[in-house]
């Protein structure tokens, strides 16, 4: 769940994505059940933070660890920064 979530999120070149439980799921060939426990898991470790949307994809921003270069500059932050 990490590797998608760290991988989505140097692709998007923003610490905060929007997330399929869906594709995730199946881009790791796992299902949704295991996908979700990996995710609350992550969030209960203080990693990322999630904010379910109803209906729609939810939206987890990445909050902790050593983000890669091209994700160290401000302006790939939007308004929230480096936060660190």
């Amino acid at each position: 769940m990490g590797l998608s979530i760290w991988r989505w999120s140097g692709i998007k070149k923003s610490r905060t994505i929007e997330l399929s439980l869906s594709r995730v799921a199946t881009d790791f060939g796992i299902g949704r059940a295991t996908a979700a426990r990996g995710l609350g898991a992550l969030s209960e470790a203080g990693l990322i933070r999630v904010e379910p949307r109803s209906g729609r994809r939810m939206i987890v921003t990445i909050i902790a660890g050593d983000y890669p270069p091209q994700l160290q500059r401000e302006d790939a932050f939007g308004d929230e920064g480096a936060g660190r």
